[in-house]
């Protein structure tokens, strides 16, 4: 792998070596949602598959609050904002049920608009090495389908359909699994 890694930071030697060639990196395609909006895809009695093309992971932002005195500008976090993330499924058999079943949790022709405690709950996102060890993820609290998008339908390309779904959630919160599989949340890191 490319890159250097800062040895001494904040020295005045500041030296630079290049990085260890041997390092465990985590890949783009090592990942998993093995939860959505608390339901379990891969629960028995499920006769469908899913399958994740994509998903982009949680972003942090902390908004500014800015105060000018003395001609010096001033500045503090003053909110916090959980950036949604997007999750591309290949449109497989069976992809509707699961469809149907998100977008009647928040709205339905009969029903109308769901009060939050029927659609909200915790969607996690898991990364891993090659060889499925050093799990990390995020806890996304507060998660549901905010946007589900179909798809394109196209004569002109021959790919496999996909669906998209935005996933609006509260916060994150990150965990790790320990070497035996032990799910950790972050307070216990």
């Amino acid at each position: 792998m490319p890159g250097f890694q800062v040895r001494d930071l904040g020295q005045s030697s500041g030296t630079f070596e290049t990085a260890p060639s041997n390092a465990d990196y985590y890949y783009l395609y090592t990942w998993e949602v093995p939860r959505m909006f608390g339901w379990d895809p891969r629960a028995p009695g499920r006769s469908y598959l899913i399958h994740l093309q994509s998903a982009s992971t949680p972003t942090f932002t902390a908004n500014v609050e800015k105060y000018v005195a003395t001609s010096v500008e001033y500045k503090w976090a003053k909110s916090v904002t959980w950036e949604d993330i997007k999750l591309s499924f290949y449109d497989t058999v069976g992809m509707i049920d699961a469809i149907i079943f998100w977008r009647e949790s928040v709205w339905s022709p009969g029903k109308g608009l769901q009060p939050a405690s029927m659609y909200k709950g915790t969607t996690m996102l898991d990364v891993y090495l090659p060889n499925g060890t050093a799990k990390y993820g995020w806890d996304l609290k507060g998660s549901w389908p905010s946007s589900i998008r179909s798809g394109e339908l196209t004569y002109a390309d021959s790919n496999v359909k996909t669906v998209e779904i935005n996933v609006t959630y509260d916060w994150a919160e990150e965990h790790v699994y320990s070497d035996d599989g032990k799910y950790l949340p972050y307070k216990q890191i």
